[in-house]
């Protein structure tokens, strides 16, 4: 037990040894953060690719309504001219169907390209996140070798 008061002497070997390990442990962080930095980069890359990706799909929607709202003109414009009632049934039952048509394949492509999308982004997000655990585990490995090796060095007699 040190007495209160006493100096107390660390071993120079011991010393070096601790100063080696509190180094190294600092390096390993370092190495850690700059891993979890190039993530964060990578991770915002992919953000501004989806954003470019979710554009795409919003110029779409515009053209889609551009063109419905066009039909609906069309239509007004044949339903004024129509001779008959029978005539502006047959345009309303034409227009409809066209619309559905249009409808269903919009949503469809708009769905399939969110689902690509998402794929796409999700396979991302799981390859950066793999490489983030190899690098740590790498970091992790390189300093328990290493503290093996200051302990073992530690441990040996002096001669």
């Amino acid at each position: 037990m040190i007495k209160p008061g006493t100096g107390f002497q660390v071993p120079d070997d011991m010393r070096a040894m601790l100063e080696q390990g509190v180094t190294q442990a600092r390096e390993g962080f370092g190495k850690v953060m700059s891993a979890a930095e190039e993530a964060v980069a990578a991770l915002e890359g992919k953000a501004g690719s989806a954003q470019a990706q979710a554009a795409e799909i919003r110029r779409k929607s515009l053209t889609f309504t551009e063109n419905s709202m066009a039909a609906a003109f069309e239509l007004a414009q044949k339903m004024v001219n129509a001779k008959s009632i029978d005539e502006v049934m047959k345009l309303q039952a034409d227009y409809m169907s066209k619309q559905m048509a249009s409808v269903r394949s919009h949503v469809e492509e708009a769905g399939q390209a969110l689902q690509q999308q998402s794929k796409a982004v999700a396979e991302e997000l799981a390859a950066e996140v793999a490489k983030i655990q190899g690098q740590a585990k790498d970091i992790i490995d390189k300093g328990v070798t290493a503290a093996k090796d200051a302990a073992k060095g530690a441990a040996k007699p002096k001669k």
